[in-house]
Order: C-alpha cells, then sequence, then structure tokens
C-alpha cells in the first residue's frame, strides 16, 4: 500500500461523516451502493420519491428505496419536502452534508442550509451545459461525442452551483440513452464517493461555473417522441437513440401509431421529392427525410404488438409500403 493510500485510510478511520442520500430512479443505485461500502461515510438515511400506483393498482417503488431496504438504511418519502416532518429528521441528524442525485424534485431552501457543510448535486452532464432534467438526451441529441459527471455544491438556482469536480463520458456512435445512463451510473459509483469526502476535508475548494455556455433542459413527455419527417435524417437517428426507451420516437402510418425503435442514417440520394415516404427495396425499409436525406428503418412495433426487424415488419404490414406518414 503506497504512503498516500495509508494516508487516506488513517483520515477515513479518524473522520466519518454523517450524510443523507437523496435520489429515486436506477441511475443513482450504484452511486448509493459507493457511498454506503465507503468508510468515511454514515449514511444516516435515505430520501426517496413516493411509491407510485401502476396498471392493475400495482405499487411501485424507486429502484433507490429497494436499494436502500437491502442496505439496511433507513427510507422517508415525502409527498412534499416542505414537510416540517422532513426539516427535524434533516435537523436531528446532525448531517455533515446531504448528496443529491437525480432526486426527482426541487429542494426547499430551507433545507440547503441544515448540513454543516451543505449539498452536493451529482448531475450527468459537464456544466454549464444541459443543466436541468433532461441532460443525458440533450447530449445525444446535440451529436456531442463527450458529456459527463459533475459534482457541484448547491445553491438556490438550477444546476448553477460552483462546480467541486468533473469527469468526462464518452458517448459511443450507438449511445442511447439507456445505455448512457447505465455508463454515467457505474462511473459516479467510482469518483463520487472518494472526492465528496476530500471535499469534507477541505481538499477540494468549488469554483464557480463559467459564465458562457451554459445551456437548460427541460423534462420530456409523450409528445416529444413525434418525429418529424422535415428534419435531417441524421438528426432523427439521434432522436431515436436519445429518446430510447423514453419517451420512445414514433410516427403514423393510416392513423396508427407505430413506433421507430432503432434506425441508420443511410448516406444515398433521396428516392423522390417527398418527404415522410416509406419505400422499401433490397437494401431495406426507408424513410425520406428532409435536406434531401435517407434514414434506413431496422426495428418497428406497431400498437399492442412485439418489436419486429424492418422485414418482418413489412411482411405483415405491407400496406406502409409508399405510404405517407405523418
Amino acid at each position: 500500500m503506497t504512503e498516500r493510500k495509508k494516508s487516506l485510510m488513517e483520515n477515513l478511520k479518524k473522520n466519518k461523516y454523517n450524510i443523507a442520500f437523496f435520489g429515486s430512479p436506477e441511475i443513482a443505485t450504484p452511486l448509493l451502493n459507493s457511498l454506503h461500502s465507503f468508510p468515511g461515510f454514515n449514511v444516516k438515511f435515505v430520501v426517496t420519491q413516493p411509491d407510485k400506483k401502476g396498471n392493475k393498482n400495482l405499487i411501485t417503488q424507486s429502484a433507490v428505496k429497494t436499494v436502500a431496504q437491502k442496505l439496511n438504511i433507513p427510507v422517508y418519502q415525502f409527498i412534499s419536502l416542505n414537510d416540517p416532518i422532513c426539516d427535524k429528521l434533516c435537523r436531528d441528524a446532525q448531517l455533515d452534508v446531504c448528496v443529491l442525485f437525480a432526486f426527482g424534485s426541487i429542494i426547499p431552501s430551507s433545507l440547503l442550509d441544515i448540513p454543516h457543510m451543505g449539498w452536493l448535486n451529482v448531475h450527468p452532464s459537464l456544466l454549464p451545459r444541459f443543466r436541468g432534467a433532461s441532460p443525458i438526451q440533450s447530449a445525444i441529441l446535440a451529436g456531442d461525442t463527450k458529456t459527463g459527471i459533475s459534482l457541484i455544491l448547491m445553491d438556490d438556482g438550477v444546476d448553477t452551483g460552483p462546480i467541486i469536480q468533473q469527469w468526462d463520458v464518452s458517448i459511443d456512435a450507438l449511445e442511447t440513452a439507456l445505455s448512457l445512463t447505465k455508463k454515467i451510473a457505474q462511473s459516479s459509483a467510482t469518483v463520487i464517493a472518494q472526492s465528496a469526502f476530500h471535499y469534507l476535508q477541505n481538499d477540494k475548494q468549488p469554483t464557480a461555473q463559467p459564465e458562457e455556455g451554459h445551456t437548460m433542459t427541460r423534462r420530456l413527455i409523450k409528445e416529444d417522441g413525434k418525429i418529424d419527417w422535415n428534419r435531417p435524417a441524421q438528426y432523427i437517428e439521434r432522436m431515436i437513440r436519445a429518446y430510447t426507451p423514453w419517451p420512445g420516437t414514433y410516427t403514423f402510418v393510416k392513423n396508427e401509431r407505430i413506433k421507430i425503435l432503432s434506425a441508420t442514417f443511410a448516406p444515398s440520394p433521396q428516392p423522390n421529392n417527398q418527404i415522410g415516404i416509406f419505400t422499401y427495396t433490397s437494401r431495406g425499409l426507408h424513410i425520406s427525410c428532409g435536406k434531401h436525406t435517407v434514414l434506413r428503418i431496422t426495428s418497428l412495433q406497431r400498437a399492442g404488438k412485439k418489436p419486429q426487424s424492418a422485414n418482418e415488419f413489412v411482411r405483415g404490414f405491407p400496406d406502409i409500403i409508399n405510404q405517407q406518414i405523418s
């Protein structure tokens, strides 16, 4: 063991910080595991979104709640974080810091000053680019070749706090929001705990975000997935990957909603001047798009049916050929 690692281990034994973790979806679970196993932290409790009632009245709980229960960490769920019980919980726990990753709602300013060292927010982008609710999807949609993880000290703004540390995460050519989310989740689990510990040890000083280069994202809705075929094929191909698995991308053929699950940009001349026309040849199923570009569709799904390859889809729905879609 190196002298540096020995020194770190000694510090960890001497200093065990009380923390609370606020998070909800799957992306936050590897970090919760990491913080729980880190010898310098005592995870006092977890706060996550309330359970939801789904189809057939089945109750579903957040991924973070499931992991916290397995780790025997107390879990709390509040309809509103303005609940006085939440305030008392945080004050009574004598917290050194709160760590937040994809919690799902705004933290009231009344809670921000409770932990001795503030709140640390883990954001899946290289701030100040892509602040807000959909940074992963936005990075893919923009055609970026890399994004990242930012650990910031929270303030009253939306992802505007000073930066403690950042890490690059590559975006591969076929990356979907699902695969990139998993990549960021695993990366956060390997780097955040130690960086947060160094911050608490005053070894890392936050620095203000640059004033230039900030962009804002918003929460996606189902309607965002409707494809505008006047867009270039390159953009639509990124859109399909960015919106996988949610909200998904779709179009309408004869008033039937068709999900477009995967596609590739086809660098070939547009077969006709009409935008939004399915054509089928030995080279596959294609749709003419804006700016004289073509998208090759590789998998689709009809309502109530299983996903199919383009060839399977055409055999079962031959009327799609030469149809104007919307």
